[in-house]
């Protein structure tokens, strides 16, 4: 297994690189909130950047796996270690 973390994936054209996509989702408020914290951008940037992406409803329309991280920073792990079990 080999894993590309790739943010802008549907925007720099590279999907055909993956045999299988993942999405992670949160919501608008965590995601905003994440960014700003993680990045030291004022909200109006970090809107500005979220709105240049492609919408999470159509990444997630590519979507082979959803993986939902509404919770604590690291909530997704668990989810990524259930699916790797299944496959």
């Amino acid at each position: 297994i080999i894993v590309l973390v790739i943010p802008l994936l549907f925007e720099a054209n590279l999907s055909y690189l993956c045999s299988e996509i993942w999405v992670i989702e949160c919501n608008s408020k965590h995601q905003l909130n994440r960014l700003i914290k993680r990045d030291n951008l004022c909200k109006k940037d970090a809107l500005i950047r979220i709105e240049s992406q492609l919408r999470l409803e159509d990444k997630k329309g590519y979507a082979d796996f959803i993986i939902q991280n509404n919770k604590e920073k690291n909530s997704w792990v668990e989810e990524v270690e259930l699916i790797l079990n299944k496959i």
